[in-house]
């Protein structure tokens, strides 16, 4: 998790943005005219980003969330040409999940971590040294410092209670570190304005609590701010009149913004042992806003009254480095022409416009059944193989790894029909985690609505859909009005058809995904008591990302 300390800004009356000239990678759609709010600056301000999951480009294909993270550079140095007028302290947080990849604990210890220079911030995760033949932190446990305007800052950043890592990185969990002698230290030893929590937590989960417990015992009153994520969404709640923690979205699509009034104040200071002799030092007041990624938002943010001078010399670069390195990885190949939208989340898994009705009923038999087996097949994935709706129009390699960025192969064992076509419901119905970004356990808001990344076939001709926030602090948090979209909850796992012609015996092929291996064989030795070993489905070992391609090429006309 990064901390990084920027001075912040305060706000003026503005009008809302026009379209501008765009400054985003080529061929993005334009935004449209936005009726934007000025935002509100508090004692202490945070500029927050999470589960960018290497979204470089910015959204291609939608009109909201089409910066890159060039523009993203160019909004930031002009947050700080302000806060040098309005002097007050702003701090930019990222709270991890930059991209998706495996395998980089070495490479973040020795190569990205110290480029931060103390400000990323590992509290409970750590890397065994090859070279000291010790565990360690991989950044810091935590760090003090003080913002340009005055504001100490006591920083901690945490991650969920992770049980997924590899031999080379040590998870330990959350309440075990805040009842450590660092820990403890740390609150004791310092004498902040403010305490940031930031983490790869959701802000209802557990572990967040557990902090925020730890903390009051030793300041009941001390401002807390927690920055979370994870779960991918927009959010807001409130610990209590002295705490409240944001989470903002994923994907590069939200920029969040949090702001505290009331934080500089002596009271909040008083530890456990005097606080039954003080009153209670003033609420804080807390203010956040949602916004939405696209340069008009940032142009408008920023407050200048010349939109020619929004750009930086180094968010121009960055935009241009994207753009060759777009280039260079032939990105944009066209491989044939989506003839509809194919969603995630807003339509059920057996609606023709489904992204799951496109797998199990064309790519999954037509694609990756292997057609050299003697046997017939069922072809089983998990819903969370599939990150992100496929839009009509051109399908190029660049939204392969937009759908799909894993790289799951297809195994398989051999099980007779009565066997095998009890798989797919058991999984649904057992305990078998899919690949998801809400952890088992995890407390979601009860009135969240999740986005579900369309912005085609709009029905209100003033909103287009997007994100409908509702947070502990209300529904006015999201910066761009939108109309909402359903969400529809999909099956855990999905499935190509079983044979319609097959009796008991019949030897079935049950395909599935290695990430879900150990599941599959499980339920099978459930069901009839005997022992299986999968192996690989195909010589060329397909995935779950290259599935698309030959099916595109081939079913798909060339002509959009």
């Amino acid at each position: 998790m990064l901390f990084s300390a920027i001075v912040a800004f305060a706000c003026a009356s503005l009008t809302s943005a026009a379209p501008l000239e765009k400054r985003q990678q080529p061929g993005v759609p334009t935004t449209p005219t936005l009726d934007l709010r000025p935002l509100h600056w508090g004692d202490v301000n945070f500029i927050h980003t999470t589960d960018t999951h290497g979204w470089l480009e910015g959204h291609l294909k939608e009109e909201n969330y089409n910066a890159d993270l060039g523009d993203f550079y160019s909004f930031v140095v002009n947050m700080k040409k302000l806060s040098s007028h309005y002097k007050k302290d702003l701090f930019v947080v990222d709270t991890g999940d930059t991209h998706d990849v495996n395998n980089i604990t070495k490479d973040i210890y020795n190569n990205f971590a110290p480029k931060w220079h103390g400000r990323y911030l590992t509290s409970n995760v750590y890397i065994k040294d090859a070279t000291s033949n010790k565990t360690v932190p991989i950044g810091e446990k935590y760090t003090y410092f003080e913002g340009h305007f005055g504001t100490k800052v006591l920083a901690f950043g945490f991650l969920y209670d992770f049980t997924g890592n590899g031999n080379l990185s040590v998870v330990t969990k959350v309440e075990s570190e805040v009842n450590q002698t660092w820990f403890k230290d740390a609150l004791h030893q310092h004498q902040p304005d403010i305490i940031a929590v930031i983490g790869h937590v959701p802000i209802r989960q557990a572990e967040f609590a557990v902090v925020y417990k730890a903390i009051r015992i030793v300041y009941p009153y001390m401002p807390i701010a927690f920055l979370g994520g994870h779960s991918h969404i927009r959010d807001f709640k409130v610990f209590d009149n002295w705490a409240g923690g944001i989470e903002s979205g994923r994907y590069l699509e939200t920029i969040g913004w949090f702001s505290i009034d009331g934080v500089k104040s002596n009271a909040h200071r008083h530890v456990k042992q005097d606080w039954k002799t003080h009153n209670p030092p003033a609420n804080l007041t807390f203010s956040r806003r949602y916004l939405d990624t696209n340069r008009e938002t940032y142009i408008f943010h920023s407050e200048l009254k010349d939109a020619k001078h929004f750009d930086s010399q180094k968010g121009v670069d960055l935009t241009k480095t994207i753009t060759e390195e777009r280039k260079l990885l032939n990105t944009s190949f066209v491989y044939g022409c989506a003839p509809h939208d194919y969603y995630l989340n807003r339509v059920p898994a057996t609606n023709d416009y489904s992204i799951y009705s496109l797998i199990t009923n064309e790519i999954l038999p037509k694609v990756v059944v292997n057609a050299s087996r003697p046997n017939p097949a069922t072809v089983i994935i998990n819903s969370g193989s599939q990150r992100f709706d496929l839009f009509k129009g051109p399908f190029t390699v660049d939204d392969t790894y937009i759908v799909s960025p894993f790289t799951d192969h297809f195994k398989y064992v051999t099980a007779p029909f009565s066997s095998a076509s009890k798989v797919l419901a058991q999984l649904n119905n057992g305990k078998y985690n899919k690949r998801d970004v809400i952890p088992t356990g995890a407390v979601l808001p009860n009135e969240i609505t999740f986005r579900n990344f369309a912005f085609h076939n709009i029905t209100n001709a003033t909103l287009t859909p997007g994100y409908t926030t509702t947070g502990d602090l209300g529904t006015d948090g999201d910066d761009t009005k939108h109309s909402s979209i359903p969400y529809v909850n999909q099956p855990e796992y999905v499935a190509s058809a079983l044979p319609t012609n097959a009796t008991a015996d019949t030897p079935i092929d049950v395909v599935y995904l290695d990430y879900f291996e150990s599941s599959v064989i499980s339920v099978l030795q459930s069901i009839d008591g005997k022992n299986y070993t999968g192996g690989y489905y195909r010589s060329d070992l397909m995935t779950t990302n290259t599935m698309y391609p030959p099916f595109a090429e081939k079913y798909w006309s060339k002509n959009c």
